[in-house]
């Protein structure tokens, strides 16, 4: 061996290899966000009690809202018109309110909107014009609720049959 070699060996450094390791696999998760809650609006544009494609008639709006998962405002667009519901034979609730889970709020125009019952052929009828289903919650505003029929007077009126809790402000 050479001197040089000899060198070379006291002197050289052994030479370390890294060892190789797999790349961080990704690995989704999901996170709990804080609950957030926005009200929902819908606006009635359709003063019938017929379905009109294109629009929200109360009727329709009240269902939207009784199938929500947030707590629900129903408003309406500018009319002087009133809102006459149909009845069917035999009777029927009107507009039931029935969101056991989130609050349903019904503000009318700060003229106060009429929403009546219609007894067009006599034996039409519409039995209490609202009816809050137990559990609910609803607020009423703005509101005229006029000639509700109420076939057994032990409920206790036409306009409205109240089984949750309901406020109502300026009807």
């Amino acid at each position: 061996m050479t001197m040089r070699s000899l060198v070379r060996n006291v002197f050289n450094r052994p030479v370390t290899r890294t060892i190789r390791t797999a790349p961080h696999r990704l690995r989704p998760a999901l996170e709990a966000l804080e609950h957030r809650w926005v009200r929902s609006t819908i606006v009635v544009n359709n003063f019938t009690d017929a379905h009109v494609p294109g629009q929200i008639d109360l009727r329709e709006a009240i269902a939207s809202a009784n199938a929500a998962s947030e707590a629900t405002t129903i408003q309406f667009a500018p009319s002087y018109v009133p809102i006459i519901l149909q009845g069917t034979t035999g009777g029927a609730n009107g507009l039931e309110l029935t969101n056991k889970h989130y609050a349903v709020t019904i503000q009318g125009p700060t003229d106060s909107l009429i929403v009546e019952a219609s007894d067009q052929t006599g034996i039409d009828h519409i039995n209490h014009i609202f009816y809050i289903g137990p559990l609910a919650h609803a607020t009423i505003s703005n509101l005229w609720i006029v000639d509700g029929f109420d076939e057994n007077p032990a409920d206790g009126g036409g306009g409205m049959l109240n089984y949750g809790t309901v406020s109502l402000t300026n009807c």
